[in-house]
């Protein structure tokens, strides 16, 4: 029988300032995150103070995606590499361009700054899908892991939900008057001037026409919540660089410490081993579909009435709930490491059955009211949202020994393309009724619970913390540096 040791010869440790870097991070994606919905809570202001439509408000949201798909594999490699602080400066950085250029949009009639803004501000993004997996397995033990993850990724709802209540409070709703336009038909008549002087009499046409009374108000407001963004930016890339420590000196966990797949490596894996390529195809789809209509909500319910104000509430309690439960599945995942498929497709059968609530809603195959809506929107969101952070543990162990950062910047780089797909018919078309697009995330809830049934449950990092077989290797390689007394794990571990 062959020997099981301790993976690495010093005990492993864990620091206090752990929960200041994820207090960092979770306050930094949520400003990042806030900063995509930006447009999507103030829709009907920016439509009639910059002339944009829905099409334009698409095509926005898609530029950026854009860049988060030119980005999101070298600032994977970045943070897998090089550690956190690194990454979460580089997205600072880009996202502070990307306000930059986002303070020029009244500056001209072009919508040039606007979409180019947005493709920066994309690339920062990034940081809020590859990072928090990585953060967690660099400075959380196992048994807090998937609990800081969600932390860190409910944090990003939290600023979408923020930007739903904040940006229509600082930023006003259009008023729209009534003018009054006239004309003048005038007419003359001469009278013999033995009957008197000569008169002149006018006929009056009038008609009245609707028009935004607040344009140039709901134009300095919008400016004036950019400018206030930018400088909120500029203070965190500061403390990124003065403040925010790269990686502990002791590792907090056995997985922490053992030598990943190599790059050139990893999408020969992956191709590989097919369900995990289902697993990450599936949760990139998932999470691209569900961010992207979770900020058009004023575009998704219009056909119903639903009101600016109103869908921001909306949208405000949907990603503050689901990140409470977020929270609250992943703890518990914490504590039943072995049941995550269990809770995943006991999650997802019910976010099927609140997207159904929604779709016949939506569709007025049911009668249709407000708290009805209101209800299943918040469940539907609730439970779905609740599954990304059990998601990224479930591909994060399934993938192990391939860098947390990686792989997750894989399953980002498909939520580009199915949010860009999502999003693409919005921006060709112009829809009377948008109820397809709740149709189409219960489909996803439907194929979501065959893909976990299918998938099997791998727990590579869990045992690792256990135990591991001694192989050969005798190094453990760890951001470019070499430590001794350390086993390197291998590739099919």
């Amino acid at each position: 029988m062959e020997e099981v040791k301790p993976l690495i010869s010093t005990k492993p440790r864990v620091y206090a300032r752990r929960w200041w870097v994820l207090c960092y991070f979770s306050i930094s994606s949520m400003f990042i995150t806030g900063s995509w919905n930006t447009w999507g809570p103030i829709t009907e202001s920016v439509k009639y103070s910059f002339g944009w439509g829905d099409s334009f408000i698409a095509d926005i949201l898609n530029v950026g995606r854009i860049g988060m798909f030119l980005s999101i594999i070298p600032m994977s490699y970045f943070i897998d590499t090089k550690g956190i602080r690194i990454g979460m400066v580089s997205s600072t950085s880009f996202l502070l361009v990307g306000y930059i250029l986002r303070c020029c949009i009244n500056l001209t009639p072009s919508t040039w700054p606007a979409l180019l803004g947005q493709t920066f501000i994309g690339c920062g993004n990034v940081i809020g899908y590859s990072g928090p997996a990585a953060m967690s397995v660099a400075w959380f033990p196992h048994n807090e892991r998937a609990t800081s993850t969600s932390i860190a990724v409910m944090s990003t709802y939290v600023g979408l939900g923020i930007a739903y209540i904040i940006n229509p409070l600082l930023v006003s709703a259009p008023v729209f008057g009534q003018v009054i336009t006239g004309y003048q038909n005038t007419t003359e008549s001469t009278i013999p001037s033995d009957q008197g002087p000569t008169h002149t009499y006018g006929v009056f046409n009038a008609s009245t026409t609707s028009v935004v009374l607040n344009k140039d108000i709901m134009e300095e407001e919008i400016m004036t919540l950019i400018y206030i963004e930018t400088g909120i930016t500029a203070l965190l890339l500061l403390i990124a660089v003065t403040l925010v420590p790269n990686v502990p000196p002791t590792p907090p966990s056995r997985s922490a410490n053992a030598t990943r797949m190599g790059y050139t490596k990893v999408f020969l894996h992956l191709i590989r081993n097919g369900f995990l390529c289902l697993l990450v195809v599936y949760t990139g789809i998932m999470i691209g579909v569900y961010s992207t209509w979770v900020v058009i909500f004023g575009i998704a319910f219009e056909h119903l009435g639903i009101e600016q104000k109103e869908a921001g509430w909306l949208g405000f309690t949907c990603l503050i709930g689901s990140s409470v439960l977020g929270f609250i599945s992943a703890r518990f995942s914490d504590l039943c490491s072995r049941r995550l498929k269990t809770i995943l497709v006991i999650m997802l059968v019910i976010a099927s059955l609140m997207f159904l609530w929604v779709s016949l809603l939506c569709s007025q195959y049911i009668d249709y009211s407000k708290e009805q809506l209101f209800a299943s929107t918040i469940l539907a969101c609730a439970f779905l949202n609740g599954c990304v952070p059990l998601l990224y543990e479930q591909i994060c162990n399934a993938a192990f020994p391939i860098p947390e950062g990686i792989i997750v910047g894989i399953s980002g780089l498909v939520t580009m393309i199915g949010g860009i797909f999502y999003m693409l018919p919005i921006s060709l078309v112009e829809f009377e009724d948008n109820s397809w697009l709740e149709w189409s995330l219960l489909v996803l809830c439907v194929v979501g619970c065959v893909v976990i049934m299918v998938t099997p449950q791998r727990n590579g990092r869990a045992e690792l913390d256990v135990s591991v077989r001694v192989e050969k290797a005798y190094y453990y390689e760890r951001l470019d540096t070499e430590q001794t007394g350390l086993l390197k794990v291998p590739e099919n571990a």
